[in-house]
């Protein structure tokens, strides 16, 4: 199995990123099962009207998945992740859910990035970063589009890469 087969389970941060730019279509290219969780869910929606609309929107349209936890060892994990307090429910539920079925997680903050490699060295992180760089590899970005892409984000959403241009991660 191509290790891009494998879900995705996408966090928040990564989730806000594409659905400010109205470009969840970048997030979709990474691989065929995408789901988040009802606690990102939750946060996503308390961020703004418009971003539950377009979330709700491609959820009833089936682009994007939603699970709960639900196993015990999911929940058993995502209790012993809550107590930690940099997390919130919503990285917690991601990386339980990730952890227990060794999906890849989506996400951007770096505490909950290093928990998650301390946590299970198994599970595969991406950024945004990474899936732009995907996207751009798979051909459903230019270099110039990504590039434009990061500049509104750092411009209009507080999102910032620390490199000048896509140009240089691709190889």
């Amino acid at each position: 199995m191509d290790s891009y087969e494998r879900p995705l389970v996408v966090d928040a941060s990564v989730l806000i990123n594409f659905l400010r730019i109205e470009r969840l279509d970048i997030l979709y290219a990474f691989t065929r099962e995408k789901f988040t969780t009802d606690m990102v869910r939750k946060e996503v929606s308390a961020k703004s009207v418009a971003q539950k609309v377009d979330f709700d929107k491609e959820v009833s349209e089936c682009r994007i998945g939603i699970r709960s936890v639900v196993s015990p060892l999911e929940f058993d994990l995502y209790l012993k992740l809550l107590d930690d307090e940099r997390l919130g429910a919503g990285e917690s539920s991601a990386i339980a859910i990730a952890t227990v079925g060794n999906y890849f997680v989506a996400m951007d903050d770096k505490r909950a990035i290093e928990r998650t490699s301390h946590l299970s060295p198994s599970v595969t992180v991406v950024t945004t970063k990474d899936i732009m760089i995907k996207a751009i590899k798979k051909r459903i970005l230019t270099v110039l589009e990504a590039d434009t892409i990061k500049k509104e984000w750092s411009t209009h959403h507080r999102f910032r890469l620390s490199f000048e241009t896509f140009e240089s991660l691709i190889r």
